[in-house]
């Protein structure tokens, strides 16, 4: 569900910059890697990025910053910013939650940051710099997609019934089980199309995607035109429907 918001998101988001440029203006850059983050504060620097940098000036900022700057206050700052957030999105127990969560995670990552920096090197992992951050990237992943629950959720019942039976009655299931609904060829087809979308990024934050194909040469370049065509129409939904974040 995290990547299909994601890629909802981030691909209207695409859709709209890319307009604006047609027209001769930029608009602003709302998605960078998101998934890639190595904490919750990175995160939300690289998520819907727009939002998150009005919520920081204009909430976050007067009043982790009005008056003598303490820990309570930068506290209280950083659960109104993911209080706001939550309300941002809905009327709704469910996103009040999710917007707890997350606030929670950022208060505890900001408060706890040394505690943690001295267990990792006690354990020796800050001499493993590449295994240090695919392991604190593991955990910010899988922190965010917890609170998705309560994002996706209708209600709070249904999310305490996602969380039971998450956690209890736990048994081996078989494979067809974790394959989302879909069968083998669906699967393999999504999970091959998220390992490009993060290869794409990874690529693009190293460098800009689009100079980089306007370099090569012209056969390669309109290979890549005409198989971008060929894989919207064979991948694309052809049915009319409307982008989750039209919601919010």
């Amino acid at each position: 569900f995290g990547f299909q918001v994601y890629s909802d998101f981030s691909g209207y988001s695409d859709i709209a910059r890319g307009a604006a440029q047609v027209m001769g203006f930029n608009l602003v850059e709302n998605f960078r890697r998101p998934f890639a983050a190595r904490n919750i504060g990175d995160f939300w620097r690289n998520w819907h990025m727009s939002l998150f940098n009005w919520f920081w000036s204009y909430i976050y900022m007067p009043i982790a910053f009005s008056g003598n700057r303490s820990q309570v206050r930068v506290f209280i700052a950083i659960f109104a910013v993911f209080l706001a957030s939550g309300f941002w999105h809905g009327a709704a127990w469910t996103f009040v939650v999710w917007g707890l969560l997350h606030g929670t995670y950022v208060a505890v990552s900001a408060f706890t940051m040394k505690w943690r920096g001295g267990i990792a090197k006690k354990i020796g992992l800050r001499k493993i710099p590449r295994l240090h951050g695919l392991w604190q990237t593991f955990v910010t992943f899988h922190l965010v997609t917890f609170s998705w629950i309560f994002f996706r959720a209708s209600s709070l019942s249904d999310a305490r019934y996602i969380l039971k039976n998450m956690f209890m009655n736990l048994k081996f299931a078989p494979i067809e089980s974790y394959r989302l609904g879909t069968d083998r060829k669906g699967f393999a087809l999504m999970i091959g199309l998220i390992g490009a979308l993060e290869l794409i990024q990874y690529v693009q934050s190293r460098r800009p995607l689009r100079g980089l194909i306007f370099e090569q040469p012209r056969w390669l370049r309109w290979g890549v035109y005409y198989a971008s065509i060929v894989g919207l129409f064979y991948l694309g939904e052809v049915r009319p429907q409307s982008f989750i974040y039209f919601q919010f």
